[in-house]
């Protein structure tokens, strides 16, 4: 497994995981793209990753539903991780979707965090929630302390939390 990718949700987390606001408007934020081409770039004068691959999303946050398409699961011995879109880092707004899933022991877990090692329900996973009309601040929605269920292997799952600040519940799932 490549080691900077659960360095790199640590990253979007550590960006992400201050100040938590609701915003209106959001319908719909799908990021499946004709052709995906991942990697590091700039966007918006902003570092910027871009995942692809046919990992997909549904989540609900407060009373909106958000489809993501178009990422990559990744696993290791103790983690697993979930992208999907472009993270877009410091950016004031977002200007492109992307949602992402992390639990176990990733670089920058919360203390104390359990491996995820197999199938099962995880209490202190990550979710990140950024989208186009969704964000009102640098975070969007981070909701740490999820519980994460991975199912099929680790390549599947659901995940319910309530963000830090605001108390917005967000839940939904995902597959790789």
């Amino acid at each position: 497994m490549n080691a900077s990718k659960p360095r790199l949700v640590a990253l979007a987390a550590a960006s992400m995981a201050g100040g938590l606001a609701v915003s209106a408007g959001a319908g719909h934020a799908q990021t499946a793209r004709a052709a995906c081409t991942p990697g590091v770039r700039t966007v918006a004068g902003h570092n910027a990753r871009v995942f692809c691959g046919p990992a997909r999303a549904t989540v609900r946050v407060g009373t909106k539903t958000l489809r993501f398409s178009g990422g990559e699961c990744t696993r290791g011995a103790k983690w697993f991780n979930l992208n999907i879109g472009t993270v877009v880092l410091a950016a004031r707004t977002q200007p492109l979707p992307y949602f992402a899933v992390a639990v176990g022991q990733y670089l920058g877990a919360n203390p104390g965090s359990p491996a995820a090692t197999k199938d099962g329900t995880y209490p202190k996973g990550l979710v990140v929630t950024r989208a186009p009309g969704v964000v009102a601040d640098l975070n969007g929605y981070a909701t740490t302390n999820v519980k994460v269920t991975l199912s099929r292997h680790r390549t599947a799952g659901t995940f319910s939390g309530t963000t830090q600040f605001g108390g917005v519940h967000v839940s939904g799932s995902f597959s790789c």
